[in-house]
């Protein structure tokens, strides 16, 4: 698959988990955690992030320095989305695939994939240690993803906005753990985000 290709198809399956849906009657309440009320089972930002400067230059989230760091090419490519401010970065000789994307089409932030998760029970969750003192969540479509090398970490900057970092990665060590290579970016993206 060609990487601009693999690239744009994380970002349509994180797409698929963040959008907002079409309203419907509310089915009886099946929350994630018993001990928490319906519809409120996501964790608070306590510090929320002003990010307005980033969502319209999704690019701009990681410094070229942190890029490489992290084993990708030095600049991000805008790849156009029409849901949401969207960002792909690559590496051509390990075909590591990264993605990241605001998700500005619903204001109801991480609780939004809760909800997702009561309509698609397959829809994998998981919640990580915060990552500079903002919650984050693993998830992928369905689990086996995580064993073929694909993770995603939505991160909260506010109760109302999340981003969301996808990532692919086909072969080598990492391919193993993929959610730590996508905390690693998402934690990278705080900091330059935290700097303003």
């Amino acid at each position: 698959m060609p990487i601009k290709q693999a690239a744009a198809t994380i970002a349509a399956s994180v797409l698929l988990l963040s959008a907002c849906s079409t309203p419907e009657p509310e089915p009886a309440a099946n929350p994630i955690t018993p001990t928490r009320a319906a519809h409120n089972d996501a964790p608070s930002v306590r510090t929320p992030l002003n990010t307005e400067r980033f969502q319209r230059d999704p690019c701009a989230v990681l410094t070229e320095v942190q890029a490489v760091a992290l084993r990708l090419n030095p600049r991000g490519e805008n790849t156009e989305n029409p849901l949401a401010p969207q960002c792909s970065w690559s590496n051509d000789i390990e075909l590591t695939n990264f993605a990241l994307h605001f998700n500005t089409a619903n204001p109801k932030g991480l609780q939004n994939l809760y909800d997702k998760k009561r309509d698609d029970n397959e829809i994998h969750l998981e919640r990580i240690p915060d990552i500079q003192d903002h919650p984050a969540i693993i998830f992928t479509s369905t689990p086996e993803l995580l064993s073929k090398g694909e993770c995603g970490i939505a991160v909260g900057v506010s109760d109302q906005l999340t981003f969301a970092v996808t990532n692919s990665i086909p072969d080598g060590p990492e391919r193993a753990h993929p959610c730590e290579s996508a905390r690693k970016f998402a934690d990278a993206v705080l900091t330059t985000m935290k700097k303003g």
